[in-house]
This record gives structure tokens, sequence and C-alpha cells, in this order.
């Protein structure tokens, strides 16, 4: 059958994103060698984890036996990122987020990878701030989220044709 344009991409993206996973300073990062390697959410978490200069998030189930447990897992790490992160993308809000990734979406998978690949490129969102200590408090770089957007808009980093 035609394949897709759609999965096109995503394969393509998974050839990018699959090698870098391997190459990150996260122990269970390096048993990943497909996208469904990370339905279970283990690996989410031990990337944000690292992310956040952490050794694990304790709440964290490590041997998923149910789809709950997978689910809890990817809402453990999508929330601790949106709690720190100012430039969380609006398209990883969805209250259907997690259950995608555990279902084995390999599109909503590959956009949680696309985003903490961007985090570990940056580790404090972008934005003009004098104290790297005030960003890490999450209610600050909450607060401070819809200024960070304008600004990126201002230094022309989006449209790349202006």
């Amino acid at each position: 059958g035609a394949v897709s344009v759609k999965n096109v991409s995503a394969e393509l993206n998974e050839r990018v994103l699959i090698p870098w996973l391997n190459s990150l300073p996260v122990p269970s990062c390096l048993l990943v060698s497909k996208l469904t390697d990370l339905q279970d959410g283990v690996v989410f978490c031990d990337m944000v984890a690292s992310v956040m200069g952490r050794t694990s998030l304790s709440e964290c189930v490590d041997t998923v036996r149910s789809l709950d447990e997978a689910v809890s897992n990817i809402n453990l790490a999508l929330n601790t990122l949106r709690e720190s992160r100012s430039d969380f993308p609006s398209i990883l809000r969805q209250n259907k987020t997690a259950e995608s990734v555990a279902l084995g979406d390999k599109h909503t998978i590959l956009q949680f990878l696309s985003f903490l690949r961007e985090c570990f490129t940056h580790p404090t969102p972008p934005q003009s701030s004098p104290s790297p200590a005030i960003v890490s408090s999450p209610s600050f770089a909450h607060s401070l989220g819809h200024i960070a957007d304008t600004s990126r808009e201002g230094r022309g980093l989006i449209s790349p044709e202006s």
C-alpha cells in the first residue's frame, strides 16, 4: 500500500531521535531501539529527571504491569516538565497525551521526544532573566511563560522569513 507522508516524516524523526536518545547520559535511554520502547513512560521519567538535574522521579513505577501505570508514569513526566518549563508546548497539554503515548501513538511520542530534545539542548527555556536561580522556581517560570513567548517572537526566532 501507499505510505502516507505522515509516516515517512515519523520514520525520519525516529531515525534521528533514537540515536540521539542512545547518546544521552541516561542509562535507560541506551536500551531504546524503537519508539514503542517508550510506551511505559519509564524512560520519559528518567529523561525528565535528568533535565531537572535529579537522579530519578521518585513516584515513577519502574516495572509497569498495566496501562494505568504507564499513563501515570507519562503524566508524571509531562506534569514535572510542565511545571518547570515556560516553553511547554500546548500540543502536549491535551488530557489524552499520556494515554496516546502509553498506547504507542508514534506521532505523540515523537512530539514529546522532540520537546525533550529541546530541553536537553537548552536546559533553561530561552528568556532574558538576570538570575538562573529564580527561573528554576516553577511559579516564577510559569508566570514568565507568556512573557517568554512574546520576547522570542521579538527576536525573530520563530519566523525565519522576516
